[in-house]
């Protein structure tokens, strides 16, 4: 029994820190999927649009794509925007990444209604090359679900 929890929990955790880019088709589907726990509070992602999450909050984005990059690039940063329009303060209790690869850094004090917080991710970019598609699990008070944001592009060896 140890031995197949073992074998389970290896096998999570190379799957959690894969260098293969997930198909988009498969995530959208669980985007509209009612029935995901996570996925099912936004709408199919994108890089640009703004997405509201509940009466708690609006994102200015979901998904940062960076593209094409070089590992002679270096770590490569993206912000996500939050604006609380509520009616009652709210904080980001939690960002937690998908793999060790990047690093998150959030806004802590509470967030007043109107006014705005930020997630920053750091994709360290040392890894390459391949695709990659991360994903930053947020945990949002007064949003009953965690949001999912993602960061994803292409990592090429010049």
């Amino acid at each position: 029994m140890k031995e197949t929890f073992l074998i389970f929990l290896t096998a999570v955790g190379i799957l959690a820190c894969g260098n293969r880019r997930p198909a988009d088709k498969v995530l959208d589907q669980l985007a509209a999927s009612a029935d995901h726990p996570v996925m099912a509070l936004q709408p199919p992602l994108s890089d640009s649009d703004s997405v509201r999450i509940s009466d708690v909050v609006v994102l200015d984005h979901t998904v940062h794509d960076f593209g094409t990059l070089s590992i002679k690039d270096g770590p490569q940063s993206c912000q996500f925007k939050l604006t609380n329009i509520s009616d009652k303060d709210i904080v980001i209790y939690e960002v937690v990444a998908s793999c060790g690869c990047t690093d998150v850094q959030w806004t802590r004090k509470s967030i007043a209604p109107g006014a705005s917080g930020t997630i920053t991710a750091t994709y360290k970019n040392n890894d390459g090359p391949y695709p990659f598609d991360k994903m930053l699990t947020c945990y949002i008070a007064g949003i009953e679900r965690p949001v999912i944001l993602r960061l994803r592009g292409v990592v090429r060896k010049k």
